[in-house]
């Protein structure tokens, strides 16, 4: 009820406010969304068409919030930077991808292409370094639930902001047609977060 009633007089106001986020990689525990609590919370968010944005960094984090779905299967849930494929050890795809691949099975999840340089944990990324996993989304995800994210200014850890949106651009012209390039860099997000 309080919940409701913040959500209601401090931020619903606000039209600037479009989602919601928790860093969730900062809690000790990968299950934290699972408390009652933070259901009932995310549940609340459902029920006025607001988006969760799943900042998460261990394949445990896909399998809670699989389990999240189940529980509230009317919220829309976007995976910040891919939820960190496994592009430092060169897998392809292995748990991460068969838990992605799960959640892709499900509407209500979509992918952000975002956040891919700093985990790379290379200085000079390329676009080769993060295709097979790009690639990997937008054929599981589909063209109509992936989408770009700045991830200003922590990119800058990995390069400048120019390298990080040339990097992307050079890749997504390689692998998708302008009218798919148009759904991926802005129609998605504007109808994601009801823009």
């Amino acid at each position: 009820e309080q919940t409701q009633t913040v959500l209601q007089d401090k931020y619903l106001q606000n039209r600037y406010f479009k989602g919601m986020r928790h860093l969730i990689h900062d809690e000790k525990d990968p299950k934290w969304l699972l408390q009652e609590p933070v259901i009932e919370s995310l549940g609340i968010l459902a029920s006025h068409d607001l988006p969760f944005d799943v900042v998460g960094v261990l394949p445990q984090h896909i399998e809670t919030v699989l389990e999240v779905a189940e529980k509230v299967p009317s919220l829309r849930m976007v995976f910040d930077h891919l939820n960190h494929p496994p592009i430092v050890v060169g897998e392809k795809f292995g748990r991460w991808g068969s838990l992605m691949q799960e959640a892709a099975w499900r509407p209500n999840f979509y992918a952000k292409i975002s956040g891919l340089g700093t985990v790379t944990k290379k200085a000079d990324w390329t676009a080769e370094d993060i295709k097979p996993y790009v690639s990997f989304v937008l054929e599981k995800f589909g063209e109509d639930r992936c989408f770009c994210g700045g991830d200003w200014p922590v990119s800058l850890l990995a390069g400048s902001y120019t390298h990080t949106w040339t990097v992307y651009k050079d890749l997504l012209s390689s692998l998708l047609n302008e009218a798919q390039r148009k759904k991926v860099y802005a129609e998605n997000a504007t109808a994601f977060y009801q823009l």
